[in-house]
C-alpha cells in the first residue's frame, strides 16, 4: 500500500484573508438584520431589513456551497458535501483527461516547439565551450551509469543471439570476398605476405632436420627413388626452398609473392561467386559461434572494451570527454550555421514530440492519478482550496451583496404590489 505522500502545506494566508473578509461582511449582515427586526417599523427599516435578510441568506446560502466543496459544514455529514476528499480520485482522472484533450495534444505541443524555436536554443547553448563541457560530463556519467549496470553475460549472450540471426538471414562469405578484394586491390595484403614468407623462410632453416624426413617419405614413393640418395635430396630441396624464400623475403616483384597475392585474388573471387566456397565458409561461421573458446574471446573482448570506455569517460578532464565536448560544441555550431539541418532537426523533434504524445499522452492521466493518489484526502482539499479559495470567497461576498441587492428590489415590489 502506497504511503500517503506528506509535504510542505500550501501557502493559505491570502485565504484566510479572504475567508475573514467574507465572514465578517456576512456577520455585519447578520448582526445588521437582528437589530433591525427590533427596531419599529418605518419605511427606511422596512428596506433595512429586507437588504439584511436577504443579504444573510444569500451569503449562508453560498458559504454553504464554498465550504461543502471541501469538507462537511460545521462537522455535519451532511450528503453531497466534502465533494473534493470523497471524490479527489475522480477529480484527478477528470483532470488529466482535460489537459491532454484541451493542451497536451500532438497538434499543440508540435506548434509549440516550432514558435518556441527549440532547437536553434538549444544549439546556441549549447554552441557555448561551458555548456559543452557540462552537457559532455552529463552524457559522459550517464554512460559510465548505463556501462555499470550492464550484465557481461547478457551483453555477450546477446551479441552472439544476434549474430546466430544474421548468420541465420544472409551469407557472410560475399561480404568477406568483397572486402579480400577490395584488400588485395589496395595492397592491404602485403604486410600478410611479408610476414608469411619470413616466418615459412626462418621455420624451414631452422627445422630443416624435422622436416628432412618428411620430404624423403615423400620422394620414395616414386620409382625412381632407388636411382638417387633420397635423403641428401630432400636436403638439398629443403635449402632450395629457403633460398627461394629468403630472395623472395628481398625482392618486392618476385614470383612467389605475385603467387601468394593471386592466391589471395582468388580466395576473394571464391568468396564472392563460388557456391560450394560460400556453403562451406558459411557452415564454419555458424559452427564458429558455437565454440566456447570463441564465446569466451568474446565476452573478454565485449568486457575489455566496456572497460576501457567507462576508464576513458570517467576522466572527466581526459581526452575522450575533451573530445566529447568539442564534438558536442563542433555538432551545435553546424546547427545554428546551417538553417537546412535546424529545419530537419525540428521536423524530427515534431516528429518525436507528435509520435510521443499521441502514443504516451495517457502517461498525464496516469501522472496526475498517482499523484493525486498520493496525497491524503484532507491535504488534497487543502491544495486544491489553497489554489482556488481564494476566488471562491468572492462568491460568498457577492452572494451575500446580491443577496441584499434582491432583498431591496423585492421589498420595492411588495411596496408597490400593496
Amino acid at each position: 500500500m502506497a504511503t500517503p505522500l506528506r509535504s510542505a502545506g500550501p501557502d493559505t494566508s491570502a485565504l484566510r484573508r479572504m475567508k475573514r473578509t467574507a465572514t465578517g461582511l456576512l456577520a455585519v449582515t447578520a448582526a445588521v438584520f437582528l437589530v433591525a427586526a427590533v427596531l419599529p417599523d418605518s419605511s427606511w427599516i422596512g428596506f433595512l431589513r429586507a437588504a439584511a435578510e436577504a443579504g444573510t441568506v444569500g451569503g449562508l446560502a453560498d458559504w454553504f456551497a464554498v465550504t461543502a466543496l471541501f469538507r462537511h459544514p460545521l462537522g455535519l455529514p451532511i450528503p453531497h458535501t466534502a465533494l473534493v476528499p470523497r471524490q479527489k480520485d475522480a477529480l484527478a482522472t477528470k483532470l488529466g483527461e482535460f489537459v491532454t484533450a484541451n493542451f497536451l495534444t500532438a497538434d499543440a505541443v508540435a506548434a509549440q516547439i516550432v514558435e518556441s524555436r527549440v532547437v536553434h536554443r538549444a544549439a546556441t547553448q549549447l554552441a557555448t565551450p561551458g555548456t559543452a563541457r557540462t552537457v559532455s560530463r552529463e552524457l559522459a556519467a550517464a554512460v559510465v551509469a548505463g556501462l555499470d549496470s550492464l550484465d557481461e553475460g547478457r551483453v555477450t549472450a546477446s551479441v552472439l543471439e544476434l549474430l546466430r540471426r544474421d548468420l541465420a538471414r544472409r551469407s557472410y562469405a560475399p561480404v568477406l570476398g568483397a572486402f579480400l578484394a577490395r584488400a588485395v586491390d589496395g595492397g592491404v595484403q602485403r604486410p600478410l605476405v611479408d610476414i608469411a614468407i619470413s616466418r615459412s623462410r626462418a621455420y624451414v632453416e631452422q627445422h630443416a632436420d624435422e622436416l628432412a624426413p618428411h620430404v624423403k617419405r615423400l620422394l620414395e614413393v616414386h620409382w625412381a627413388s632407388a636411382l638417387v640418395d633420397t635423403g641428401k635430396l630432400s636436403r638439398r630441396l629443403l635449402d632450395t626452398a629457403a633460398q627461394i624464400l629468403r630472395e623472395a623475403e628481398h625482392d618486392p616483384s618476385h614470383a612467389l609473392r605475385s603467387g601468394l597475392d593471386g592466391l589471395f585474388a582468388q580466395l576473394a573471387a571464391d568468396l564472392q561467386y563460388s557456391p560450394r566456397t560460400t556453403r562451406d565458409v558459411d557452415r564454419r561461421l555458424r559452427a564458429l559461434v558455437e565454440d566456447p573458446q570463441l564465446q569466451s574471446l568474446v565476452h573478454d573482448l565485449l568486457a575489455d572494451v566496456r572497460a576501457s570506455v567507462r576508464h576513458s569517460l570517467s576522466a572527466f578532464d581526459g581526452d575522450l570527454a575533451t573530445r566529447l565536448a568539442d564534438l558536442v560544441q563542433e555538432s551545435a555550431r553546424r546547427v545554428t550555421a546551417d538553417a537546412g539541418l535546424e529545419r530537419r532537426l525540428e521536423a524530427r523533434l515534431v516528429g518525436a514530440a507528435r509520435y510521443a504524445v499521441e502514443h504516451f499522452g495517457g502517461a498525464a492521466i496516469v501522472l496526475v492519478q498517482r499523484t493525486v493518489a498520493g496525497w491524503e484526502a484532507r491535504d488534497a482539499s487543502a491544495r486544491i482550496e489553497a489554489s482556488v479559495g481564494r476566488d471562491l470567497q468572492f462568491i460568498r461576498i457577492n452572494g451575500t451583496v446580491v443577496g441584499a441587492l434582491a432583498g431591496i428590489a423585492l421589498h420595492i415590489v411588495t411596496l408597490l404590489a400593496g
